[in-house]
C-alpha cells in the first residue's frame, strides 16, 4: 500500500482590496497550512487588481512555502482564466481554492471523543 501524496497547491485571488487580501492570507491561509506540517504546499496568489498590491506581494514572498504572486498589469482575468493559470502552474496534484470573500478558518481542532471512547 502506498502512502497518499500529501501535497497541494493553494490558489488565492485578490482584487482591489489590500486589507482583505492580507487578512485572508494571515488569518486563514497561513495558519491552516502551518497546522499541516506533514504536507507540502505551494501558494499561488493571482492579483487581478488595477494597481499592484505591493504589501500583499511582500507578504507572499516571506512565506515558508513555495509561493508566487502574479499581477497582470491591471488586467482583471476574473475567476475562470485565473484558475486556469493556477492549474497550469500547479506543481501538486490537488488545488485548493481559498475564496477571498467567503469562508473563515476557525481553528484546526478535532471534536472531542464520545465519553464511551475516553480512557
Amino acid at each position: 500500500m502506498t502512502t497518499p501524496d500529501r501535497s497541494a497547491t493553494v490558489a488565492l485571488f485578490a482584487y482591489n482590496d489590500l486589507q482583505r487580501g492580507r487578512r485572508r492570507l494571515g488569518r486563514d491561509v497561513v495558519p491552516s497550512l502551518a497546522h499541516h506540517a506533514d504536507w507540502r504546499f505551494e501558494l499561488i496568489v493571482v492579483d487581478n487588481s488595477q494597481q499592484r498590491l505591493d504589501a500583499l506581494a511582500d507578504d507572499v514572498a516571506g512565506l515558508p512555502w513555495r509561493s508566487r504572486y502574479l499581477w497582470h498589469e491591471g488586467r482583471n482575468l476574473r475567476y475562470g482564466p485565473s484558475m486556469n493559470l493556477v492549474a497550469n502552474l500547479a506543481e501538486h496534484p490537488v488545488i485548493v481554492y481559498a475564496c477571498m470573500n467567503h469562508g473563515r478558518m476557525l481553528g484546526p481542532v478535532r471534536p472531542a471523543a464520545p465519553p464511551s471512547c475516553q480512557p
